[in-house]
């Protein structure tokens, strides 16, 4: 168990889509505005640990993990084209209503992006196919692994919002936050073409 646990810190913790994705949110929002958007990157790894955990390989095959990548690119292509657009606020926590169905919104947002992120796919996969058969898990004991690697993958993008949250508050200017959000912008174009081109024959360019 120990093994699944620190091979799903390393494959949960390390940059991708949703964790920077969160760290642009910490920096405009603070952390407790994207905890609706972590508990819906949550309950998408919940989801997936318990399809893959009950189905192996049968929902996602060769074929089909091709076409996972590319629309999950492109919607990170378009998570990167609306933080480059967006306007450099410091928008802060208080500002906005308790009951404001952004919440909501952001949740959706959450589990959404994680749906479709090949790197969900990626870590979620191996744990379901070869780490629950290893262990000889119930399908009861599977129910419980998904929920706490679920919450582990919820802590994932709000570590790195509280990370957004100190880096926000240090930088007041709205000219550094739009590099800022450019440069996360540029990161995350980087990351959709990483994972789509080597399913489009063309894994040297971005083979770092």
């Amino acid at each position: 168990m120990l093994e699944l646990t620190l091979y799903a810190i390393g494959v949960m913790y390390s940059p991708g889509p949703v964790n920077l994705h969160a760290l642009n949110m910490g920096t405009q929002g603070g952390f407790p505005r994207s905890i609706p958007f972590c508990l819906g990157v949550g309950i998408a790894m919940f989801c997936l640990f318990i399809g893959f955990g009950l189905t192996g390989e049968k929902i996602v095959g060769p074929n089909s993990m091709k076409y996972i990548a590319l629309v999950g690119s492109g919607y990170i292509l378009y998570l990167a084209y609306r933080i480059y657009t967006a306007s450099p606020g410091l928008e802060k926590i208080e500002d906005i209503p308790k009951h404001n169905p952004k919440y909501f919104a952001l949740f959706g947002e959450g589990f959404l992006m994680q749906i479709l992120n090949p790197k969900g796919i990626v870590a979620t996969v191996p744990i379901g196919t070869l780490y629950f058969p290893a262990l000889d898990l119930s399908t009861g004991q599977i129910l419980i692994s998904s929920g706490l690697l679920a919450f582990l993958a919820m802590g994932a993008p709000g570590s790195y919002s509280a990370l957004g949250r100190l880096v926000g508050s240090t930088i007041r200017n709205p000219r550094y936050f739009l590099i800022f959000n450019r440069s996360l912008a540029a990161l995350l174009v980087w990351t959709a073409l990483s994972t789509a081109l080597p399913y489009l024959g063309v894994p040297a360019l971005f083979d770092l």
